[in-house]
């Protein structure tokens, strides 16, 4: 019987950032669980009557849709990002320090994959040198922001695969 999921694992030994035209695939397409520590990404959908709706994603001990992830190669090393509970896409307003990383229900914004070591990747801007980074300052609802790379754990994630998706 084959295994439900696996774990991808890929070593470099060299930390210097790459540019998306230097990142081929790493992971094959599929559906995700994306973990730091012990904790799930998770997005939920929004209410409201006025699209487009954009909520947090989170970290947090959840299972389920809303910490189901569709991973899709894009193009050079980009992917994008969708939630399957929620449909939002893994989204920033402005590619700058200290921005969220929210869920949209219009739009997405691809993001480059790179191995870390040891099981783990960071999820990067491509156009920008930062990393999604898990702030824990607020433990009940743990939020993503972009930091610039180099902050350890925080920024390091292992996408559990769950399955191939259908397009």
């Amino acid at each position: 019987m084959a295994h439900l999921h696996y774990i991808f694992t890929h070593h470099t030994t060299n930390p210097k950032p790459r540019t998306p035209s230097e990142t081929m695939s790493i992971l094959p397409n599929g559906v995700y669980l994306i973990r730091n520590g012990n904790n799930v990404a998770s997005n939920f959908p929004a209410t409201g009557t006025h699209p487009p709706f954009i909520t947090a994603i989170s970290f947090a001990g959840m299972s389920g849709p809303y910490s189901q992830w569709m991973v899709k190669h894009v193009d050079q090393g980009a992917y994008s990002i969708t939630n399957l509970g929620s449909g939002f896409k893994a989204f920033v307003k402005d590619e700058e320090k200290g921005a969220s990383v929210d869920g949209n229900s219009d739009k997405g914004v691809h993001f480059a994959i790179e191995p870390a070591g040891m099981n783990e990747y960071t999820i990067k801007t491509v156009d920008r040198d930062l990393d999604w980074t898990v702030n824990e300052e607020q433990p009940e609802f743990i939020r993503v922001f972009l930091e610039p790379s180099g902050k350890g754990v925080s920024q390091h994630f292992l996408f559990q695969f769950l399955r191939p998706f259908e397009d």
